[in-house]
């Protein structure tokens, strides 16, 4: 894993138990995910990506490739080594809605032939066009956080993130391809931080299902793992886990 001081990028998994102290998952909803990125103080650096298989249009052809959502703060916590132009940074923090997308140096080598002015290009996503502000280096080594392989193709700001209007305001459905990293503050532990985030998550999660009888009993545990020590395989279990109320049951998609 070459990036710098990564033993400090820590990737935080949201587990959740139900009543008989049985791991769900250790995926985030949405509206979890999204407190922690805007209100937690245990970290100095945070990142939020998420990971799809998509169809985009590019040269004037649709192509399904793999696509990711990041937030900016990614780029110097990983270090993002680019050929052409650059990864986003402010001009694309959360909030402000512009438009950009990177390129990986495979696309512009397989969909655009290195051209000189790819980043006169644009790539269309559910209808809004990415003009290319940048081109990941061929030597890039992406962290696996979902899938043993995947290497992303195109990149876009975390505003466009194509979860539905349901997941992002369901604290009770799980959802695979989100994904939280960063870097503690000097002053907190590893230890410290998760118990801390587990204290503050958990009180918030039950705060926002009170009232639910599929809920009694069921609690949230945080975790951190160093990037370079993290493995595949607790999130697998599942791609959806949608928890209805209405009905006490759960459905999986």
């Amino acid at each position: 894993f070459p990036y710098p001081e990564q033993d400090k990028v820590l990737v935080l998994q949201h587990g959740l138990y139900d009543q008989k102290q049985s791991l769900i998952g250790h995926m985030f909803p949405f509206p979890s995910l999204m407190h922690i990125y805007k209100n937690e103080a245990a970290f100095k650096e945070k990142a939020l990506i998420s990971y799809y298989e998509v169809q985009v249009r590019l040269n004037d052809n649709s192509r399904t490739v793999n696509l990711s959502f990041a937030t900016p703060e990614l780029s110097s916590m990983l270090s993002i080594p680019m050929i052409k132009g650059r990864f986003f940074d402010a001009n694309e923090a959360l909030g402000l809605h512009k438009s950009g997308t990177v390129i990986s140096y495979q696309v512009w080598k397989n969909q655009f032939s290195l051209t000189d002015d790819i980043l006169e290009k644009t790539i269309n996503f559910s209808g809004i066009s990415h003009k290319v502000i940048g081109v990941t280096a061929k030597g890039f080594i992406e962290p696996e956080l979902m899938t043993t392989g995947r290497k992303t193709q195109v990149w876009l700001p975390w505003d466009f993130e194509s979860s539905s209007a349901m997941l992002k305001s369901a604290w009770g459905m799980i959802h695979e391809p989100l994904f939280f990293i960063g870097k503690l503050t000097d002053e907190s532990t590893t230890e410290n931080a998760v118990d801390y985030l587990t204290l503050n998550l958990n009180e918030k999660w039950q705060s926002e299902v009170a009232g639910q009888d599929w809920a009694k009993g069921w609690f949230v545990e945080m975790r951190l793992t160093p990037i370079g020590k993290y493995i595949l395989g607790d999130n697998k279990k599942m791609l959806y886990m949608l928890l209805a109320a209405s009905l006490g049951l759960l459905l999986i998609a």
